[in-house]
């Protein structure tokens, strides 16, 4: 069996909960960091999903290389941010919103020589009137 991923979560909002509960069904996920405001709320999230570490900035999340795969659920206008220092810090990414809405910000950065993996799922891609389907998103 293989080891299990240690995971940082970003932003411990109602869809990380549904990403943990999905995570809990599969199994495979280390619960390791989880970083979000306020403090309150990010301590009561990591006790409930039983991460050891917890915090309001992902700095040291991002250091520690028990974290293999960083899912950003936080707020939508941190979600380039967030995912380009973790590609930076090496980490493999999962970002829960459409690609077009932040590309040009990863896309450049994901040039620079990182080694890492960026997986954008698109929930509305079942959705006719999507943006997305009308306007391909320009990247690059």
């Amino acid at each position: 069996m293989p080891e299990p991923i240690g995971i940082c979560v970003i932003g411990a909002g109602a869809i990380a909960e549904r990403h943990m509960q999905a995570y809990e069904r599969l199994g495979g996920v280390l619960p390791t960091w989880v970083v979000s405001r306020p403090e309150d709320d990010v301590r009561e999230f990591a006790q409930r999903w039983k991460f050891p570490h917890f915090d309001t900035s992902v700095e040291q999340a991002l250091e520690d290389q028990r974290v293999q795969l960083v899912l950003i659920t936080s707020p939508s206008p941190m979600h380039c941010e967030h995912a380009v220092q973790a590609m930076q810090a090496g980490k493999d990414v999962i970002v829960e919103i459409p690609a077009y809405s932040f590309g040009r910000g990863i896309v450049p950065a994901s040039r620079e020589g990182l080694q890492a993996i960026l997986s954008v799922p698109d929930g509305q891609r079942r959705r006719p009137s999507a943006p997305h389907r009308l306007h391909p998103p320009a990247v690059g």
